[in-house]
């Protein structure tokens, strides 16, 4: 290093700077679990379910489970994170869920999904298995509204 770079930068700022550069680098490799890429499709009835929230949870406990959300032809892509796409290998539970939020600028859906597909579902894969696609074909349950009990409230006040 020359000694005018020495009066302006000192030595330890040069090795601070060498080794912060140095696990900045490591730190950003693409390490981390080995995933399966996966994707699928939500149906009933053979029609698409657009909105589903698609979550594989490892059977096992081990792992963070893979998020999906289903698009206007029912299609999904799992993720793992914020930057990692797919879900660990192994035997998964599969939840199926519609994220409604009441009051928001989405009308509410027409259907709901039974617990057997989500707070106790029976679905369960295995990644990767024969096809790293997979299509659940789901029955699902009218949404019952109670709109004439709702309007005798209204009048009743």
């Amino acid at each position: 290093m020359s000694s005018k770079l020495s009066k302006v930068f000192p030595r330890w700022l040069w090795h601070s700077a060498s080794a912060t550069a140095l696990f900045s680098t490591i730190g950003c490799s693409s390490g981390g679990p080995d995933l399966v890429e996966l994707q699928g499709k939500v149906l009933s009835e053979g029609k698409p379910v657009p909105g589903v929230s698609v979550e594989y949870q490892p059977v096992d406990g081990k792992g963070s489970p893979s998020l999906g959300y289903t698009d206007q032809d029912g299609n999904f892509r799992l993720r793992f994170s914020r930057d990692r796409f797919g879900a660990l290998r192994g035997e998964h539970q599969v939840r199926l869920s519609i994220e409604f939020e009441p009051g928001g600028d989405a009308p509410p859906p027409d259907f709901k999904i039974p617990p057997r597909y989500n707070k106790q579902s029976e679905l369960k894969v295995q990644v990767p298995g024969l096809d790293s696609e997979h299509a659940f074909n789901i029955e699902l349950e009218p949404f019952k509204r109670n709109a004439g009990k709702r309007n005798r409230q209204i009048a009743e006040r």
